[in-house]
């Protein structure tokens, strides 16, 4: 009798022992149950946004779940990349590590029924039933997720003509998108004896190709159109005169938007294209190839 109560007590701490261990949440995106810790392991199931969920343990980017559609009622679903939380767990408390659950043992079946467990049965696993659940599909092993990137403001700066500006993008859901921009820029001519001050403000549309991500760099690609509407000022060295004048062109250009794991609200973009753009000005030339350097700040 005392030796069937001790094995009782000691089978209560460990399960006492494993459900404190876990971190209860809830998703806020629905999330890939996979057989393994990697995105090239068989899926086996899908978490629905707003499910409650027992993460089990702490596996670097991973986290093991328990998931009743796998042959040991476990699952592993990624929580982060590069120390970056995904969508679904933007609000996830720490996981307390803790060694992977133990499938119950003879030992605790057998204390159950009050028979004293063998020393050679006590260390064997019950073998468990076959997953009935969907069936596994492959992953592609770069199948990592994006930041919710959808408003930016930031910085912005064309190396050829010197100007600088503000800058702000807009990405929806649909891969469409659009940015403003706004710079000053001062230019010379060696043929007009004067200088040349631009306020430029161009609005223009984008169309955001397929991601190019991996572990560490996230790139997207995309292509846009727009129009550039100038207001200029020519102010002459030699007889002091000055006039303004108004112009408007379009523009053709592409680029990518990079971002780093370790720094998932800021991006990186540089583009290239075409513009054409007339001064009423002569000596001064606006149209033809642009390079831009851009930042931006994702406030979501």
């Amino acid at each position: 009798m005392i030796r069937q109560a001790a094995f009782l007590a000691v089978a209560l701490c460990l399960t006492s022992t494993h459900a404190e261990a876990q971190t209860a949440y809830t998703l806020k995106e629905a999330a890939d149950v996979h057989l393994s810790a990697t995105t090239s392991s068989p899926l086996i199931g899908r978490a629905a946004r707003g499910r409650a969920i027992e993460l089990t343990r702490d596996v670097g980017d991973w986290a093991e779940i328990g998931w009743e559609g796998s042959s040991n009622h476990a699952g592993y679903i990624r929580v982060r990349m590069g120390g970056v939380p995904l969508a679904a767990f933007r609000d996830l408390p720490a996981i307390r590590p803790v060694a992977s659950p133990a499938a119950p043992t003879v030992a605790s079946t057998a204390t159950a029924s009050g028979n004293p467990p063998n020393a050679d049965a006590a260390s064997t696993p019950i073998a468990r039933p076959a997953s009935s659940g969907r069936p596994a599909k492959a992953r592609d092993a770069l199948a990592f997720e994006l930041p919710p990137h959808t408003t930016g403001v930031g910085i912005r700066m064309d190396p050829r003509f010197r100007d600088f500006g503000a800058a702000a993008r807009f990405w929806s859901p649909s891969r469409l998108g659009a940015q403003l921009e706004v710079q000053r820029s001062t230019m010379t001519s060696e043929v007009a004896p004067g200088s040349l001050t631009n306020w430029q403000f161009s609005p223009a549309a984008l169309y955001a190709l397929p991601d190019v991500v991996n572990s560490s760099i996230w790139v997207r690609p995309y292509v846009g159109t727009g129009l550039d509407l100038l207001r200029a000022s020519y102010s002459s060295i030699t007889s002091g005169a000055s006039a303004t004048d108004t112009a408007f062109g379009t523009k053709l250009f592409g680029g990518a938007e990079m971002t780093v794991a370790g720094a998932p609200q800021v991006t990186l973009s540089t583009d290239v294209g075409y513009h054409w753009l007339e001064s009423s000005f002569g000596g001064f030339d606006l149209s033809g190839v642009r390079f831009t350097i851009a930042a931006h700040w994702y406030l979501k």
